[in-house]
């Protein structure tokens, strides 16, 4: 049985079906992981990050109406590479999934444990990149560096393409009147986020579950060096997932 919990004040819930999958490379084909067992989910919104634990039982195992005795390795699972389970839907609940990266493994006597972070775990690392609308040449560039949403001003310029996703760019022009709302910003950081392999190709795309919940009227001032992605949008989209 797995215990999965939610943010406050929804109280937790137990599966009793479940199906766990790995892949090291997210292009890669997702495979069985066979008996590991996904013990409990903790789901989380805001700044916080989801998490999972798993249990891998080996040694001498007799499995349900076996005659005979069988050998479990121990399991090996590449950190950082990433994790699925699919539960089903029951009791009226509908099935989900939960995607995640392998953390670390600890063994005692004949049991295995394994940690898992959710996917937004990618999203913590510091906004070093911003994409800017240079008018002069007529194209997308990157700062190479943070830039701060309204900081001196307004600062939002025109609609473009950044990393397959179009959304708002930064303006360089001084004479820019257009202000960011926290939807713009919100939108722009995860496009500029999207995780990349070590070929710079994107892998996958940032989607908030309900991004016109973000209000379209406000003019939030802030500053994206200071804090990790996660940090910046996660307060104003906790539906990020």
């Amino acid at each position: 049985m797995t215990t999965i919990t939610f943010p406050s004040p929804y109280p937790p819930i137990d599966i009793t079906g479940q199906s766990v999958y790995n892949r090291v490379n997210w292009s890669d084909a997702w495979y069985s992981a066979g008996n590991l067992w996904c013990e409990h989910l903790a789901l989380a919104t805001g700044e916080t990050i989801s998490s999972a634990s798993f249990r891998w039982r080996f040694g001498l195992h007799l499995a349900p109406g076996a005659m005979t005795w069988a050998t479990i390795p121990v399991l090996a699972i590449n950190p950082r590479s990433f994790c699925r389970v699919d539960f089903p839907g029951t009791a009226g609940r509908a099935a989900f999934r939960w995607y995640g990266i392998w953390q670390r493994a600890e063994k005692a006597d004949n049991v295995q444990t394994f940690s898992a972070v959710g996917l937004e775990q990618l999203l913590e690392t510091p906004c070093l990149d911003m994409p800017y609308w240079d008018a002069t040449a007529g194209q997308v560039r990157w700062a190479a560096r943070g830039l701060g949403f309204n900081t001196t001003g307004p600062n939002r310029g025109p609609q473009k393409e950044v990393n397959g996703q179009t959304v708002y760019t930064f303006s360089n022009d001084p004479m820019c009147t257009d202000h960011w709302s926290t939807r713009d910003a919100v939108a722009t950081l995860l496009a500029a986020a999207a995780p990349k392999d070590a070929t710079d190709t994107k892998i996958f795309d940032w989607v908030p579950a309900n991004i016109t919940a973000l209000p379209t009227s406000t003019a939030p001032s802030s500053r994206p060096t200071a804090a990790p992605g996660w940090s910046c949008c996660a307060p104003s989209c906790p539906a990020i997932a």
